[in-house]
């Protein structure tokens, strides 16, 4: 298996391949998309990883970086539909 970083900005999202023997340090970049790209939905399933697909990739994601895929997805939707109306709206 080869690691890879996503990294999301304000405009594109870059994949990195890492090394082999250090796969948290990145060697090259892999590809980039552009920022409307999104990185869910999720395949979930019950004792393994989660499973994410980015172009022709396909990642093993560890269950605690899943809430920041959903995160970065949910900035490309408009606000109103993730988040309940605002109870004081004139604060």
């Amino acid at each position: 298996m080869a690691g890879f970083l996503v990294v999301v900005t304000d405009t594109e999202i870059v994949v990195l391949a890492c090394g082999w023997f250090r796969r948290h340090r990145p060697v090259s970049v892999w590809s980039r998309y552009p920022r409307s790209t999104t990185l869910g939905p999720l395949e979930l399933s019950g004792s393994m990883d989660s499973l994410c697909h980015i172009g022709s990739l396909t990642l093993e994601i560890p269950e605690e970086f899943v809430p920041v895929i959903r995160a970065a997805d949910a900035e490309l939707s408009p606000a109103e539909q993730h988040l309940p109306p605002d109870p004081f709206p004139d604060l």
